[in-house]
């Protein structure tokens, strides 16, 4: 499956499919670039963007989310501090269910499906959590 520029952003995780294996967005990772000799990477002449077609999502496994603090609970992971709370639970087949609520305040609990990485780092920025997601 390949991803959309517009599913992504500076920081997500991917799987370079040229490079095979996952990489963190740069913002060189919009256009089309080259590699010097030390990896370093530059960008061409008349750059363009590269809409993407270099990456697929990465799917979201037990091992990714124990490596990443979420603790095993009763069929679900959970992590928290003193502020929030986040479950995540795998609904059907490749789908997850993540669940956020707030500890300080008395608000609704947040609800989203999701399958890949990028996209938990979505739903954690967008609740208030400063996580860095490590695979």
């Amino acid at each position: 499956m390949n991803m959309k520029i517009t599913e992504i952003q500076i920081g997500d995780w991917v799987y370079n499919k040229f490079h095979k294996k996952p990489i963190r967005i740069t913002p060189y990772d919009f256009f089309t670039h080259g590699h010097r000799s030390n990896g370093e990477q530059y960008l061409l002449g008349n750059s363009e963007p590269a809409i993407g077609r270099d990456y697929d999502p990465i799917p979201i496994t037990p091992e990714i989310l124990e490596k990443n603090g979420f603790l095993p609970k009763d069929g679900y992971y959970y992590i928290a501090d003193d502020y929030f709370g986040v479950s995540i639970d795998e609904y059907s087949d490749s789908i997850w269910r993540v669940e956020y609520e707030s500890l300080e305040m008395n608000l609704p609990i947040s609800r989203v499906f999701i399958s890949y990485v990028h996209e938990l780092q979505h739903f954690l920025a967008l609740v208030g959590i400063n996580k860095q997601i490590v695979l």
